[in-house]
């Protein structure tokens, strides 16, 4: 028996042919596209985030959508749109907020959702924002109409979107002020302004000049994040670390230290307020000295013979920190060992240690002085340098017979540190 062909109609040639392309478009499609963390596909974590009760894996799934990046938010965007409940919004707004300004498509699902009357959706699109950054500009306008309109827990939020737009939302910036004002958005609206740029250090100049006390002191606040930019008001800062308020004298070092080398002019204003009386202040100055760098030696040495022994220590501390100071000032240290202070002696040993071995020599001098607390502080240095200190180990060997028992002990302490079993 012989087979004959069977003549096929189109639709069939169509069917078949779509058959065979099927499971290919079908591979196409399937999760092996997607991006992923820990092999598993961006929609798990966002069905995770929709769906789970358990906050633990909630959690992790929001990190992992923040490690796949940008690739994920087609897919956070997708289910946003498919999700109106507040709560699961506000688990992606926060994926968006870790993936920052690569999540810069979301932009116009947030800004719909700034609409919403439900105000944890408004908050929660307004920390998104936040984090997108400047792309997100075009919520500008909208984010401070809801900052007149809002409750303050909202308006934290709206204030977060704004910093984070930065110098874009500088039109925004007398709003911001008067969210500074209020005592339960004040915090929020200082960060911000503190991320507006120029134009906000512009904003707050009056206020640091000729404000209030809490309007000085936000002032500074404001400045004392703004890194460099805070070098444009180095005068203001200057007169604010003169200011009653110890509060307003710690912030105003803080800015000039954040302000790094840029705030070098107010270098020996900062020098002369290591004498403050307030140990916070002083302290604040301190770490402000340390962060402009090892610039302005004159001062610094000069300061190790104020008639203030926090001046004194407070001077000696930041020459410590580095070894180009430490060298210059190494005479005026050296002189500086019997200072008729405890807290003063040892700041200076720990900055003549940081001199290593070419100090050495100077310290075995000094264990031969007849001052007993030349004797110790010498003995310390020493014990500091450590094995590069051999030489002196005669020297030492023959304080352990010294008639002050406090000099035996250190020098006893510096052989076993030079001899390494410390």
């Amino acid at each position: 028996m012989t087979l004959q062909a069977i003549p096929l109609s189109r639709t069939t040639h169509l069917s078949l042919l779509l058959a065979a392309l099927l499971p290919a478009f079908l591979a196409g499609c399937s999760f092996e596209d997607e991006p992923r963390y820990n092999n598993m596909p961006a929609s798990h974590y966002v069905k995770t985030i929709a769906t789970s009760d358990n906050d633990r894996r909630v959690e992790k799934a929001v990190d992992a959508l923040i490690v796949i990046d940008q690739p994920a938010v087609p897919y956070i965007i997708k289910a946003w749109r498919q999700n109106n409940d507040a709560a699961v919004r506000c688990r992606l707004a926060r994926a968006l907020e870790g993936i920052g300004p690569d999540a810069y498509e979301a932009v116009p699902v947030l800004i719909e959702a700034l609409n919403a009357i439900d105000e944890q959706q408004i908050a929660c699109a307004a920390y998104a924002l936040g984090g997108i950054g400047h792309a997100a500009k075009p919520a500008t306008e909208r984010l401070a109409e809801l900052l007149r309109s809002t409750d303050s827990s909202t308006q934290v939020n709206l204030l977060y979107a704004l910093g984070g737009i930065g110098e874009a939302a500088a039109d925004q910036i007398p709003l911001v002020l008067e969210a500074a004002e209020r005592q339960p958005t004040r915090d929020a609206a200082i960060d911000a302004l503190s991320r507006m740029g120029e134009p906000a250090v512009r904003a707050v100049q009056p206020w640091l000049a000729e404000g209030t006390e809490e309007q000085r002191l936000s002032a500074c606040k404001v400045l004392a994040g703004m890194g460099k930019n805070a070098s444009l008001v180095l005068s203001g800062l200057r007169t604010a670390l003169r200011d009653p308020d110890p509060r307003i004298r710690i912030e105003a070092a803080k800015a000039l230290g954040a302000a790094g080398t840029y705030a070098l002019p107010a270098h020996q204003a900062l020098v002369y307020q290591l004498r403050d009386d307030n140990d916070q202040v002083r302290e604040t100055v301190i770490q402000a000295l340390i962060q402009i760098g090892p610039s302005g030696s004159k001062e610094l040495i000069s300061a190790l013979q104020d008639r203030s022994w926090r001046a004194r220590e407070g001077a000696a501390r930041v020459i410590g920190r580095f070894s180009s100071l430490a060298e210059a000032a190494r005479v005026p240290l050296i002189r500086s060992l019997d200072d008729p202070s405890v807290n003063v002696r040892l700041a200076v040993i720990d900055a003549l240690s940081v001199l290593g071995e070419s100090v050495v020599e100077d310290m075995i001098e000094q264990l031969r002085s007849d001052s007993v607390l030349r004797r110790f502080g010498g003995a310390r240095v020493l014990g500091n340098v450590g094995p590069a200190a051999s030489e002196a180990l005669p020297a030492l060997q023959k304080l352990l017979s010294d008639p002050d028992a406090i000099v035996r002990a250190e020098a006893q302490r510096a052989i076993r540190a030079i001899a390494g079993v410390m």
